[in-house]
């Protein structure tokens, strides 16, 4: 599956219509459609019951919704437990001069780290 059907399908699960899920994403509904459908198939399930305006997800289309939103959250909880953490002592404010630089560089490349100032 490619990331991007499924942002597509959450798009539309939220928006309810193919032109305004296209609009969007800058993308043609003819390509919403076939995303969605490439995604059907895959699942060989339906995600949308297209037969009322506006369409309505399909109990599939709930559960696929419903495992995105709790594989955010695991993954999320994830990062925050699996953070290495970075335990600095100091006796006064200057200490702390020293580590900044280091501690800068580490979030500036994204670096996820859980510093623990001890005085």
């Amino acid at each position: 599956m490619h990331i991007e059907k499924l942002k597509y399908f959450i798009d539309l699960y939220e928006c309810r219509n193919y032109i305004e899920t296209a609009r969007k994403n800058f993308i043609s509904q003819a390509s919403i459609s076939q995303y969605i459908s490439s995604l059907e198939k895959e699942f060989n399930t339906k995600f949308f019951d297209r037969s009322v305006t506006p369409i309505q997800p399909t109990l599939a289309g709930k559960m696929m919704l419903k495992q995105y939103e709790e594989t955010k959250i695991q993954i999320q909880h994830s990062i925050n437990t699996l953070k290495p953490r970075l335990s600095i002592a100091y006796t006064s404010l200057y200490d702390l001069r020293l580590p900044l630089p280091f501690i800068s560089y580490l979030k500036e490349i994204g670096f996820p780290i859980n510093i623990q100032l001890k005085k």
